[in-house]
């Protein structure tokens, strides 16, 4: 009797110790190939610029106004800032994130702003002072100065209206026009 059970503990222990050995292979198997993957793939790091003081969340359908307010930084850098040696640049990025339903009224304004700019050779430069950030509306103030060659033709004071559509993660501008008649 004693025999018989002292063998059906060993085959127990043989089980258990065989299922142990069939784990820890798959473990070791599966690390393996983590590790190949992990070595192999692409990283994504992700930064965010020093001029955002909260967070900045985009989903599907909706940006914050953090969010929106980066992006019309540079939205606005772009178009407004402008010379005869950047017209090219500034008119491919722009129309990157620019929306179907408002891509051929911009780009004929920007290719015309283009041909004007590099003919007369005028410079644009703008300084921002305010904006205002309603969901996907802005309204920037600031100082936009323009010159021909090296003289400065006018100093004036400018408000913008920027209109963004979120579609797929990515707000895409809809409108941009300067406001006129506006009493600060």
């Amino acid at each position: 009797m004693q025999k018989s059970r002292m063998i059906i503990e060993v085959d127990k222990l043989l089980k258990q110790r065989n299922l142990s050995i069939i784990v820890a292979i798959s473990l070791l198997i599966s690390n393996l190939i983590m590790s190949f993957l992990l070595l192999f793939s692409s990283q994504e790091v992700v930064l965010v610029p020093n001029s955002l003081k909260d967070r900045a969340v985009i989903s599907k359908n909706y940006a914050s106004k953090q969010y929106i307010e980066a992006v019309t930084r540079d939205v606005v850098g772009l178009v407004l800032n402008i010379t005869p040696t950047n017209t090219e640049y500034v008119e491919k990025e722009i129309l990157k994130i620019t929306h179907p339903i408002f891509y051929g009224k911009l780009k004929s304004a920007l290719l015309q702003r283009s041909k004007d700019v590099t003919d007369r050779k005028i410079s644009n430069y703008f300084f921002p002072k305010s904006m205002q950030v309603n969901e996907n509306k802005v309204y920037v103030s600031g100082n936009l100065k323009t010159f021909l060659g090296k003289k400065m033709m006018s100093s004036d004071e400018k408000k913008y209206f920027i209109e963004y559509k979120i579609e797929g993660f990515r707000p895409m501008i809809v409108a941009f026009e300067e406001v006129r008649n506006v009493k600060e």
